[in-house]
């Protein structure tokens, strides 16, 4: 579909909608007019609501607005049902009817999930047909140089020839085709799409004949041989439909080792009687088949002298080409599948990173992408998204590049673009990157032979003759672990290598010999794997493994034996697919000093057209900076047509860079420009969010609502202390905007229109970004802007705070938002990466700026810190009695800013959603390939709340949630021992696998390690203050560094680390090394410890702990740890569409407040369960969110002008006695064994909202509910109340309200309330006493 009819589908979007919630249950609703339809409620609580209806009987409502009174439900479901956006045909198919009906924390599929199984995919028009004839061909086209040499090591196959697939058409009636049955393995890593192959064949069977019997081996090749098998039923292989992983049969990595083996595998063809085996797999699960096929062949042939097992009937056995690397291509097979979707999950994260690095502007982000013997996935992805530096194995190996040559390489780009004023930047590596630089091949191979025979002793670094030059050269902790990392035959575990670290640390190495004077640049590195190869499928391997499956079965009913199943003409359209059958020998080589056969393993074709059309690109990208964000995959191809890899779909140099001559006509950081933009970027520019229609009536405005306060007396008078005129203004009361139906729109915009002075003076506003990036921050942006625009305002747009105080800023245009809106990242202005207000020097200076352009409000975007730092300002503004007023808006990823009064923070949504897609990812792997736990660190701040809200929508075995281990006064060895146990409960039902869910700030909240960090910052800051931060920074690693060598240390000279207290010396002492040096390193500013990589920590201090239980007889079970980090490949995601309208609407409800002249308020919108047109928007004071924060860092700079204890708007933390948090423990008991795992899917953006934010469900939904029913409670007595109405009912009906009035004007003093009533009531009774 073009970009342009997309726009189109997408200018009608509509949210659906999230009603209400009760009792830890959910029902999604899809009504815009807000109104639950009763007619779907389930049926089990029919009859509670026939009893309500018949209690509301007495009010005399009338039918129609009965009928829309709903009573309280307890629902056990999760419906969803159509949003009423205009879609395609097929997708309005899909959203008619409420899809299964699931409890969302306790059933082992999501809502996206139960989507997916039930979308029906499309077959190539031949395989379409009921019949089928195979056409030969002499040649197959595919490199036979050692196809003499193969046919005398695999005979009984070599006479095959390629085959098409050809419909037959028969006339009349054929009779029942005969029954098969069909084996089928899953080999090797898992791959995306690998459960559509098993459908494939599954049906073709099934048409063919329904007795047909589709047989799954559990396990991989050792199933097959063992004989561990499931008949496939259809409710079976409709639970699997369209999902990815491997586990509805599990993977394996074994192999056949000898004859023993193959006479295994023909007693389990005779014994199941099996007409044909498909075996799933990359080079060598295919090489294995080969061999297995040859066999099968020898055995049947009656004339065979072979030793043996015979054949009962023959068994054909076809391949399947899986791997997510892509080498396992050829002529005939153009890709292998699963390598879309891993390439399209991968360059959606590298697609952030590089709106990451384009936002920030001073971070390079090194990314490791999976695809260890080839570069075809780092390709891949590079097209998809253009990084500035693309290093190819292939390339690397073809021109001899040394390590050394490959540092100098990237060190030149990074300071030619220093030198362009572009300290940031992308760079992308392949997986097998090492083992194609020639002398890391030397060094491996010298390190093998040192350490065989006694690979404890170290390294010698004189016997490595060839390679010492290169040992040398690296960093001491990547030689740690090379000799660390041995396998159990003594090798170096080179799939381990870190590269992006290794690269990372030498180029740093290297600028640093060379004198580069280069700052302001952080280096961050990634590696992108596991996350990626068990994702959903994308359309087209759906599609593609389909028709694979489905082709096998028509291979094997022909009677073909040896082939490999394969789909060509991939880049055209589906009905136009060819299925063929190549045979295996066609497709493989003999290879080492013993001549075994084997599957071509195909590296890079550096001499291809995709890699010529990429060499005239790279320079380019690598100054230019035309990122593209592809954006999350859509697996609805109403909004997006099902498209091939770029791959094989040999784009242009055009496709590649853009129109990079195309004027530019705005502001932007960077370059913008549709050319280079993906289709889904180009579709969302042409979005214009929903919002309630209240942000854009110019009749809207703020009237008090109640006062807000939630604290003691002794908060109050240090709020009165430390910010009395802030006080003074707001008097705690909260603003609500209503409408104001005196205002005459037209006559104000007439004004206006006539002179730009008249009755009202046209708003200037000032935005200025505090915090780190969410998703939907431009939108807010863009929300104020276009709300000022209204009445002919203008809008200036700071860089951060550091752009306030030296007045550096750009005033906003409409075009500027051209190339930005609905987009992530904020590619606008810059942020500044440190808090500037909690400067009181920068009080004035901020003033000054807001003097200088003379406006009358500033927009503050930003967590809870920058909501502080907006407090300080408003105090210091209102003191100098400056007409600039200081509104601020709720944006922070994290929801760090969430509470009972405001329900979401801009950018939470996103996040949220994307982490868990890929921890939903992570899970599906650890039960496909079940060997590995797997620790997930989460970005999330302080608090844990992304943590929970992912594990709310996954489900995982373990979570950690930081608040809740420091309520408990608990270590990080408490930690330790938990997830141990956790191992070993897994362990004693066989389960050596699982997930576990880690806070990024989890050491802030263990008391001992958080007390450590605060002295620690404490010294720093103060150091800092006094000019002297080297000098401790220094002192701290001199004494870290003599820890690591004894026992006793002297702090003789120590002066800075000696104010730091004994016991927390001993916290700092007991953590690893490399941890102390991760401390050393962050920015105490700002706190960054998601740094320290406190999953790799417990990883390793868990196996700790296990093996000593192993030793004391209390674990027998096996444990291998993967590790995962989710942070930065999120926060400058495209925004969901939940999230550009909640900051869209943000924007403008900032706007209106100003227009109202409030300040020092934070916006809030409520009823975010609701339709968006339900939606309350409320401005609080910034004084009613504040807080004493003991446990806060101290504010050094503040120490002059704060009055005792200074009161701050605090971090909102996981609150241990909220709904969603008890929610939660009931269900992780659950979880801990069942593997009730569940995957979100990637956000969606054709009117399907999926889940949300569970949290806020939990939380508000019910809430949001029985206001709504309220509101329609209060209509009716309204309309049922007036002249004619029985006394007896009125009677009922005022004291009923009475009794609600007073109990709402004096809360909290029913006691009191009660004493007035029996006072006058006793008062009534004496006066109609009888006098005596």
């Amino acid at each position: 579909m073009p970009a342009e009819d997309l726009s189109d589908l997408n200018k009608q979007a509509r949210r659906s909608m999230t009603l209400f919630s009760r009792d830890n249950h959910y029902c999604l609703l899809g009504n815009d007019n807000g109104k639950l339809d009763q007619s779907k409620a389930p049926t089990d609580r029919q009859q509670d609501g026939d009893s309500y209806r018949k209690d509301l009987q007495k009010l005399q409502l009338s039918p129609s607005l009965l009928s829309s009174i709903q009573p309280p439900s307890q629902m056990d479901s999760f419906l969803l049902q159509s949003s009423g956006r205009t879609t395609s045909a097929r997708s309005m198919e899909s959203l008619s009817h409420p899809l299964k009906r699931i409890d969302s924390c306790l059933a082992p599929k999501s809502v996206y999930e139960g989507r997916q199984s039930n979308k029906k995919v499309p077959l190539p028009q031949v395989l379409q047909y009921e019949n089928h004839v195979l056409q030969e061909y002499d040649s197959s086209g595919e490199d036979m140089t050692h196809y003499e040499e193969l046919s005398t090591l695999l005979p009984h196959i070599s006479k095959e020839r390629m085959v098409s697939v050809e419909p037959q058409v028969l006339q009349g009636f054929q009779g029942v085709k005969p029954r098969l049955r069909i084996g089928l393995i899953l080999s090797g890593g898992p791959a995306p799409g690998g459960h559509n192959v098993i459908a494939g064949a599954f049906d073709y069977l099934k048409q063919r004949n329904k007795e047909s019997q589709l047989i799954g081996f559990i396990g991989g090749l050792d199933g097959f041989l063992d004989q561990r098998y499931e008949i496939m039923s259809s409710q079976r292989m409709d639970e699997f439909r369209n999902l990815g992983g491997f586990n509805m049969l599990w993977s394996g990595r074994g192999r056949i080792n000898g004859d023993y083996d193959l006479e295994l595998a023909v007693s389990c063809a005779n014994n199941l009687e099996l007409d044909g085996l498909i075996i799933i797999g990359g080079d060598g699960t295919n090489s294995n088949a080969a061999i297995i096929a040859n066999h099968f062949a020898r055995m049947f042939d009656p004339s065979c002298t072979f030793p043996g097992t015979k054949l009962n009937k023959m068994c054909c056995v076809i391949g399947i080409p899986k791997t997510v690397d892509g080498d396992v291509n050829s002529k005939n097979i153009e890709i292998s599948f699963g390598f879309d979707t891993a390439a399209k999950t991968y360059s959606e994260l590298i697609g952030n990173l590089c709106t990451d690095a384009s936002s920030t502007q001073y971070n390079y982000h090194f990314v490791r992408v999976m695809g260890r013997s080839a570069s075809h996935l780092a390709l891949e992805c590079a097209l998809q998204t253009h990084p500035n530096m693309v290093l190819i194995g292939e390339e690397v190996e073809h021109n001899q590049q040394s390590l050394r040559s490959i540092v100098d390489s990237i060190v030149e780009v990074i300071e030619k673009r220093h030198a362009m004023g572009k300290p940031f930047g992308v760079i992308l590596i392949p997986e097998g990157l090492i083992e194609f630089i020639p002398d890391m091949r030397v060094l491996i191979k010298e390190l093998n032979d040192t350490l065989k025979d006694n690979p404890k002793s170290g390294v010698d670094s004189s016997l490595l003759k060839n390679s010492k030059d290169t040992w040398e050269f690296m960093p001491e902790s990547i030689r740690e672990q090379l000799i660390n990392d041995i396998e159990a035959g003594g090798y170096i575990m080179v799939a381990k290598i870190a590269t992006e670290r290794l690269l990372s640390m030498l180029v740093e190495s290297r600028m640093v010999s060379k004198g580069s004077n280069l700052s302001g640049f952080t280096i961050m590195t990634h590696y992108f794997g596991y996350e990626g190869r068990c994702a959903i499928p994308s359309g087209f391997d759906a599609s593609y493994c389909y028709a694979l499956g489905y082709n096998a079965g028509v291979l094997i009913s022909n009677g073909r034996n040896g082939y490999m199943s394969v789909i060509r003409n991939l880049n055209g359209q589906i009905e136009d697919w060819i299925p063929i059958g190549v045979p295996f020998l066609h497709l493989m080589e003999v290879k080492g000093e013993t001549r075994y056969p084997a599957i071509r393993k195909t590296l890079l074709n550096l001499d291809g057209q995709l890699f010529h059309t990429f060499s005239k690109v790279r320079e380019i990208w690598a100054y230019q900076d035309v990122y593209r964000s592809p954006g999350p995959i859509q697996t609805d191809t109403g909004l997006l047509t099902v498209k091939a890899p770029l791959y094989i779909s040999s784009p242009t140099v055009g496709d590649l860079v853009g129109d990079l001559n195309a004027p530019r006509t705005n502001k932007h950081l960077n370059f913008k420009h549709t050319s280079f933009y993906s289709d889904l970027q180009r579709t969302r520019l042409n979005v214009v969010p929903e919002i309630p229609s209240i942000c854009s009536s110019l009749q809207a405005t703020m009237q008090p609502f109640k006062q807000v306060f939630d604290g003691d007396q002794y908060l109050k008078n240090q709020i009165l202390l430390n910010y009395p005129y802030l006080v003074s203004h707001s008097k705690f009361n909260l603003y609500e905007v209503i409408l104001d139906h005196s205002k005459d729109s037209n006559e104000l915009l007439s004004t206006i229109d006539e002179n730009n002075n008249g009755s009202y003076d046209p708003l200037r506003v000032g935005i200025v970004p505090l915090s780190k990036h969410a998703p939907g921050i431009v939108n807010v942006i863009w929300g104020v802007f276009e709300r000022v625009s209204l009445l002919s305002g203008k809008c200036f747009a700071f860089h951060g705070a550091k752009g306030l105080t030296q007045g550096d800023y750009i005033e906003l245009e409409d075009r500027d938002f051209d190339y930005l809106k609905n987009l992530g990242g904020l590619e606008l202005v810059h942020r500044s990466k440190f808090s500037y207000f909690y400067e009181p020097e920068n009080w004035e200076k901020a003033l000054n700026s807001c003097k200088a352009l003379d406006l009358d409000g500033l927009i503050i975007l930003g967590d809870e810190g920058s909501m502080t730092q907006a407090s300080l300002l408003t105090e210091y503004f209102l003191n100098k009695k400056s007409k600039t007023c200081v509104i601020g808006v709720p944006v922070a990823g994290s929801n760090s800013l969430g509470n009972s009064l405001i329900e979401s923070c801009v950018g939470f949504d996103s996040n949220a959603r994307i982490y868990a897609s890929l921890v939903g990812n992570v899970l599906t792997d650890a039960v496909s390939m079940p060997k590995y736990w797997h620790f997930v660190k989460i970005l999330g701040r302080y608090p844990s709340l992304e943590v929970l809200e992912c594990a709310m929508q996954t489900h995982p075995n373990v979570v950690i949630i930081a608040e809740e281990y420091g309520s408990a006064d608990k270590t990080l060895f408490d930690v330790v021992q938990d997830i141990a146990d956790a191992v070993c409960k897994r362990a004693e039902i066989g389960k050596n696998f699982g997930t576990v869910l880690i806070p990024d700030h989890l050491v802030l909240h263990l008391p001992n390690t958080k007390t450590m960090l605060y002295e620690l910052r404490r010294v720093v800051m103060e150091a800092t203050y006094q000019g002297k931060k080297k000098e401790v920074m220094d002192q701290l690693a001199e004494y870290s560094a003599a820890r690591e060598g004894n026992n006793g240390v002297s702090l003789e000279g120590l002066d800075w680390v000696r104010k730091i207290t004994p016991w927390s010396l001993a916290v700092f002492d007991s953590l690893p090394p490399y941890i102390r040096n991760e401390l050393l390193q962050i920015d105490f500013a700002e706190v960054a410890l998601e740094r320290i990589e406190i999953e790799i920590m417990l990883a390793k201090m868990v196996k700790e702990e296990l093996n000593l239980r192993k030793e004391r007889g209390e674990y027998s079970g096996n444990y291998a740890a993967v590790t995962h980090y989710f942070g930065y490949q999120g926060r400058c995601s495209i925004p969901s569409e939940f999230d550009c309208s909640l900051a869209y609407a943000y924007g403008h409800m900032a706007a209106i407040a100003l227009e109202n002249k409030l300040t020092g308020y934070c916006c809030s919108i409520r009823g975010l369960c609701g339709s968006i047109q339900d939606w309350k928007l409320f401005a609080i004071p910034f004084t009613s969110l504040m807080k004493i924060a003991p446990d806060a860092f101290e504010i050094f700079s503040m120490e002059k002008f704060k009055k005792g204890e200074m009161p701050v708007i605090p971090t909102s933390n996981v609150d241990l006695q909220s709904k969603a948090f008890r929610k939660f423990k009931v269900a992780r008991k659950r979880w801990l064994l069942d593997d009730l795992f569940t995957n979100p899917g990637p956000i969606q953006f054709d009117g399907f909202v999926g889940t949300q934010s569970m949290v806020l469900i939990t939380e508000f939904a019910e809430y949001y509910y029985m206001l709504r029913s309220v509101e329609k409670f209060s209509d009716a007595l309204k309309n049922s109340c007036k002249f004619g109405v029985s006394e007896e009912f009125l009677n009922h009906v005022f004291i009923q309200l009475w009794g609600l009035v007073k109990i709402a004007q004096k809360p909290g003093e029913l006691i009191t309330l009660a004493q007035e009533v029996h006072g006058a009531l006793d008062k009534q009774n004496e006066e109609e006493l009888p006098q005596s």
